[in-house]
């Protein structure tokens, strides 16, 4: 493998926009020691593209930080936290995070969230996440965690297909579409009771 080079250089970004692309490194089924290409062609044949494992105590402790701290007055509890790892989903993810990238290289930096106007400062929610889960986002592409709820009934058809617009709810208080948010609370409230994070 090529060595990456430094972050916050133009060299960085000329190699993330073309780079091959591995699942982060701690997945456990589709590893990152080959390329996603090679574990989909291997997966073509299996019905199990998607494998479902239970996070590591850090990653436990870290999202549970952040939900308790965004929650406000809502009366939640965490049930589970799991990572799904879906080849194909994440292989349209490297894509797209490339050609974030290129645009990037062309345009230049993106305007960070505390940057934007009336912008409440920095995501909210990556100040709670413990670095081991920080230091693979990609600030230069505005590459941030939120929280995103949903109904019951939705979560297996995410966990194929990902979050589509197309199942939105339709005429919701911004539009249809699919949103992410800062605070645990306001993905619960626009998505109403029975709900999963």
């Amino acid at each position: 493998m090529t060595p990456v080079p430094s972050r916050g250089t133009r060299q960085y970004i000329q190699y993330r926009c073309s780079e091959t692309i591995r699942s982060p490194p701690n997945w456990t089924k589709f590893t990152s020691k080959k390329p996603l290409k090679e574990w989909i062609q291997a997966q073509a044949a299996n019905s199990e593209k998607i494998h479902f494992e239970e996070v590591d105590q850090r990653t436990h402790a870290s999202i549970k930080k952040a939900f308790r701290n965004t929650l406000g007055n809502a009366q939640l509890q965490i049930v589970n936290i799991q990572r799904i790892e879906n080849a194909d989903l994440f292989l349209k993810y490297g894509e797209e995070r490339q050609r974030l990238f290129r645009k990037v290289n062309s345009e230049g930096q993106l305007n960070p969230p505390e940057r934007i106007q009336s912008s409440l400062g920095p995501v909210k929610v990556m100040g709670y996440l413990h670095p081991s889960m920080t230091n693979h986002t990609e600030s230069e592409i505005n590459e941030y965690y939120f929280f995103h709820a949903t109904k019951p009934e939705l979560v297996e058809i995410i966990c194929k297909q990902g979050l589509d617009p197309r199942i939105a709810k339709v005429n919701g208080r911004l539009g249809t579409g699919v949103y992410g948010a800062e605070d645990a609370c306001k993905s619960h409230d626009y998505a109403g009771n029975e709900t999963y994070m």
